[in-house]
């Protein structure tokens, strides 16, 4: 199993922090946040299948993945 801790973005119009993070993110050459389809492409093509991804009380969430 593989445990990421990372901010997610959440969908159009919606997670305004998310949203401020990306956009600083792009400032800094190749920086930039994730949504849930890019994180389980990523991980596609590095031979996991994205599990799932779990919520914290903070600003990053813990998304699970497994070998495929």
């Amino acid at each position: 199993m593989l445990l990421i801790a990372e901010r997610v973005l959440d969908p159009p119009n919606q997670g305004v922090d998310t949203k401020l993070s990306d956009l600083n993110m792009l400032v800094n050459p190749g920086g930039l946040e994730r949504s849930e389809a890019e994180f389980a492409g990523l991980l596609a093509n590095s031979g996991f299948k994205l599990r799932r991804v779990i919520p914290t009380s903070g600003l990053t969430c813990l998304i699970e993945a497994v070998p495929a």
